[in-house]
């Protein structure tokens, strides 16, 4: 998932990068439902937003937050709440909680705010 996101940044950046970051968050979770479950749903001992953060996490993470741009107040906390609707959108489309077939207004509708 991290180089995905790099390479949206950094080799193809345009002025939809955040949207595209975030479709390719979408698209990780709804291809590889297993896998997301695995790193995201499932219980854990690994430490998230620490000093113990393993480098990898932190390092998806910064990508994250890189593609919310510069000069951005608290970029961290934006990056957080950025992730968890992400992982809300991932997760309430997989049981069905919501349709499928809103998700690309969800997601426009959230860059947008997240932009603003």
């Amino acid at each position: 998932m991290t180089v995905a996101i790099r390479a949206i940044i950094t080799i193809a950046p345009s002025p939809n990068v955040l949207r595209n970051v975030c479709a390719a968050y979408l698209d990780f979770g709804r291809l590889r439902p297993v896998i997301y479950e695995a790193m995201f749903v499932l219980p854990t001992t690994v430490k998230f937003a620490s000093d113990d953060t393993p480098t990898a996490l932190q390092t998806a993470f910064s990508e994250l937050v890189a593609a919310l741009g510069p000069r951005r107040e608290m970029p961290e906390f934006l990056a957080e709440l950025l992730w968890s609707a992400l992982h809300g959108m991932v997760v309430l489309v997989q049981s069905e909680r919501i349709s499928a077939r809103g998700a690309d207004d969800r997601l426009n509708i959230l860059v947008e705010k997240v932009s603003a």
